[in-house]
């Protein structure tokens, strides 16, 4: 699941395992948490639907020029001009609750396409094991770490048995940030920086070994 289906599922109101397994790996989208039900709570809200009146064009532009239909009198009386003052009054706030109904609108879109753009990002080539796999990685800084985003679509799901493991190293310190099964897309977070662990590569190793033992590297970034 990637950032935008996450956050239209918090939108709906769905707080599926999928969405809490997202929220965990993901910094950004549990940021954006509070505001999303903000925003959910707004869009329940009766007057932000409001069924504009007929008419409500016109009204608007009678109310902003002063001007009203070819039947309003040169010399109105009292009783019409208050009237119409009551109208433009009325118009005024229903256009801006209008209005505000199409500007949480835009929001909504806007938050749910937001995506930073990614403090790094470094393409992974093939080593002698797969030499025509490639992949790219993408990371985004944060106090308490590195939030990574793996692509890769020249590598099937992990056999059976096997998971995929993404390593982060510098010299002979190797740093895991996680494993998984389906390398077309993920997201992990790990708790260092890129620029401390420049290497960037991606094991293929048994799942009854310990997380700490990689396989042969399939994937290692060509610019570390």
């Amino acid at each position: 699941m990637n950032c935008q289906d996450a956050r239209a599922s918090l939108l709906a109101g769905e707080t599926t395992d999928k969405v809490e397994s997202h929220l965990d790996g993901c910094v950004e989208c549990r940021r954006a948490v509070g505001d999303i039900e903000h925003v959910r709570m707004d869009l329940r809200s009766e007057s932000m639907w409001v069924e504009p009146p007929s008419g409500l064009e016109d009204s608007i532009v009678a109310a902003v020029t002063g001007v009203g239909s070819s039947e309003t009198s040169l010399a109105p009386d009292v009783t019409h001009i208050e009237s119409r003052r009551f109208s433009s009054r009325s118009v005024a706030v229903m256009f801006g609750s209008v209005a505000a109904a199409l500007f949480l609108i835009v929001g909504v879109f806007a938050m749910l396409s937001r995506s930073p753009s990614p403090d790094w990002e470094a393409t992974m080539a093939g080593t002698d094991v797969s030499p025509s796999a490639s992949a790219v990685v993408t990371g985004w800084n944060m106090d308490a770490g590195t939030r990574v985003v793996f692509e890769s679509s020249d590598l099937g799901p992990a056999p059976d048995g096997f998971v995929y493991q993404l390593w982060f190293s510098k010299g002979s310190q190797d740093i895991s940030a996680g494993t998984f099964t389906d390398p077309s897309h993920v997201e992990l977070t790990v708790g260092i920086a890129r620029k401390d662990y420049p290497t960037v590569w991606l094991a293929l190793q048994p799942t009854n070994v310990n997380a700490g033992d990689a396989g042969p590297a399939l994937l290692v970034s060509s610019d570390a």
